[in-house]
């Protein structure tokens, strides 16, 4: 089985301890190794909530940032990571299908992300009836020579009231790493994931949709904005994404993270 590495964005979110407990057997297998990665939250509070469960293989880094960053945490991640497959999960998901066929999907010249995410505030829920199973949201991109890319940004079932996980992503770590990883300038919630995604698309890459999971649900109050309202960060994002494309940047910053939190750091430490 090959080995996979999963990175867990983390800031103060306590919701963390449930999700490990109930990921606590997919996560134990031998092939696993689970980082966490504490972006600008309390050592304390995760340390505390990291003795509440025990699993074998689990690490944390800490990141002093003033603010949140996802995309700049999932880099260090990366950089931290032991293995050759990477999978992007949140501190509120708790899988339902078995890693090991998740990762035996994953081919070369593809990438995975999440078929289905279930709300549990709406478990209680029986299944609908309709006509009409699924809603899917995409977005064309298409360059001066033609070549046209197709992303799906969501997909809807109306029937189980779920929804696709374009952001909980495993994939092969030297494609992540010739996108250039995540996109730390797009902060705050919305459009990084889709931006990753577009991006291993625009690298040749086949996406598959495998997998399901639940989400603890919450308030909006639980998510990182940079901006007033969820809608408005998605949109700025999605502008600064786009003015990449435009310039015919295809690249995260990857590479610049890294060396500023790392490398910089390493030659400050040298000169004191």
């Amino acid at each position: 089985m090959k080995a996979v590495s999963i990175i867990i964005p983390w800031c103060n979110r306590e919701d963390l301890a449930i999700s490990l407990l109930r990921n606590s057997e997919k996560f134990s297998k031998n092939f696993v190794e689970v980082i966490i990665v504490n972006g600008g939250g309390s050592s304390d509070l995760l340390k505390k909530l990291l003795e509440e469960v025990s699993i074998e293989n689990t690490k944390y880094i800490t990141l002093a940032m003033p603010d949140f960053n996802k995309s700049l945490s999932l880099n260090a991640g990366v950089y931290h990571s032991s293995h050759d497959q990477l999978f992007f999960l949140d501190c509120d998901v708790i899988l339902e299908t078995e890693l090991s066929s998740m990762i035996q999907t994953l081919k070369k010249g593809s990438f995975v992300t999440l078929n289905k995410i279930k709300e549990t505030a709406r478990e209680h829920e029986g299944k609908k009836v309709g006509t009409v199973e699924e809603i899917a949201y995409s977005i064309t991109i298409r360059d001066i020579k033609g070549a046209e890319i197709n992303v799906e940004t969501n997909r809807i079932n109306l029937l189980d009231s779920s929804r696709s996980g374009p952001g909980l992503l495993l994939c092969h770590k030297h494609d992540f790493l010739k996108v250039g990883g995540m996109n730390s300038e797009l902060q705050g919630w919305g459009w990084e994931d889709i931006d990753i995604v577009y991006r291993l698309q625009h690298l040749g890459l086949v996406r598959k949709r495998v997998g399901n999971c639940s989400h603890l649900s919450h308030s909006d109050k639980e998510r990182f904005l940079v901006h007033e309202s969820k809608a408005l960060n998605e949109q700025i994002n999605f502008k600064m994404a786009l003015a990449n494309y435009m310039a015919g940047n295809f690249l995260g910053t990857y590479e610049r993270d890294v060396k500023k939190l790392y490398e910089e750091k390493q030659d400050d430490d040298k000169d004191n």
